[in-house]
């Protein structure tokens, strides 16, 4: 019979790739590193609410605005896969008039943000890059 080891290590192609341990150990390394670090590390329950938070934007759209140079808006539109004349018909103006909003060479008003926030099903908050 094979007894069970306290951590298990996996290999791919002879190189060590992976760790398992016991979850005890882990909440233990956690501890530890907290204290090394002088703060606390997110708990299990703050993790899911970081990652389940409405106005936070995907790190695809934020390397596609900064490798690409290209405006929020536009970073956004292209990943969800729309196209400037659907997001315009979404929002009820016409496809140059979207692509004025979109360009980043001019201010959007709020108002037009809300609309393109739900022509693309996000909350507006993660299209305005203004501070508070």
């Amino acid at each position: 019979m094979i007894e069970h080891t306290k951590h298990q290590i996996i290999k791919y192609d002879g190189i060590p790739v992976a760790a398992i341990i016991p979850y005890d150990d882990y909440q233990q390394f956690l501890d530890w590193v907290a204290d090394q670090a002088g703060e606390d590390i997110l708990s299990d329950e703050e993790y899911e609410a970081v990652v389940n938070e409405k106005n936070t934007i995907p790190h695809e759209v934020v390397s596609a605005m900064v490798r690409g140079r290209m405006s929020l808006i536009r970073a956004w539109r292209e990943y969800l896969n729309l196209t400037q004349e659907e997001v315009a018909k979404r929002m009820g103006v016409t496809q140059p008039v979207y692509a004025r909003m979109e360009s980043g060479k001019t201010t959007t008003r709020l108002s037009s943000l809300k609309k393109i926030a739900k022509a693309f099903g996000v909350n507006h908050e993660q299209l305005d890059t203004t501070e508070d």
